[in-house]
């Protein structure tokens, strides 16, 4: 399959800025928050449960590494953070264990595995692991290269084991890599108003 055009303002700018960032649980929270419209300290302390300071410190490491600007109106998420909103949106659903945009057969499946938005097991099953991977690849936005720090430190925010689980979503076809760079070549996909499809 060929590759996605390069996207310069992608998930590729940065690499080493981002991957650092994404690496804190409460930095990933006040980024999801941001992504999701919140812009200012009291909204985002509100939406990601942390405290004011602990807000701002996030806040100026997000920004230091692109994630995220201040302007008038507020803190803006910008284009390479975006990419990612499905999945900071996801991360936030799943820490209540909810799965939007999951046909409830799969999240009966997935409550199974997943545990306040943590994978707690790798499923030994192939029809389970299937499922799982396929939840995993929404992670990844179609058309996007990613590469390999990025896919782990996005993985990891589910497993440790990110690279058991991203050898399984190459070798069952849900991403494609190719010089140390992926992207998204299967599994389920969501349309705007409509169940998920193939």
């Amino acid at each position: 399959m060929t590759p996605p055009r390069q996207d310069a303002s992608g998930p590729e700018a940065h690499v080493s800025s981002i991957v650092s960032a994404l690496a804190d649980p409460d930095r990933l929270k006040v980024l999801s928050a941001v992504v999701l419209g919140q812009k200012d300290v009291a909204g985002i302390s509100q939406d990601s449960g942390l405290s004011s300071p602990v807000v701002t410190r996030a806040l100026s490491r997000l920004m230091s590494a692109g994630l995220v600007a201040e302007n008038p109106s507020g803190y803006e998420a910008n284009e390479a953070a975006k990419t990612m909103k499905k999945a900071l949106y996801r991360a936030s659903a799943e820490a209540k264990e909810e799965f939007p945009g999951v046909q409830e057969s799969m999240a009966a499946e997935l409550r199974k595995f997943f545990r306040r938005g943590r994978l707690v097991e790798i499923p030994a099953s192939r029809p389970s692991r299937l499922a799982v991977l396929d939840y995993l690849s929404w992670t990844f936005e179609p058309g996007q290269y990613y590469p390999e720090r990025l896919v782990n430190a996005l993985i990891r925010r589910y497993h440790p084991d990110h690279a058991t689980l991203r050898r399984y979503l190459v070798d069952e076809g849900f991403l494609q890599r190719s010089r140390g760079r992926y992207w998204r070549t299967g599994g389920t996909f969501e349309v705007e108003g409509s169940e998920p499809t193939s």
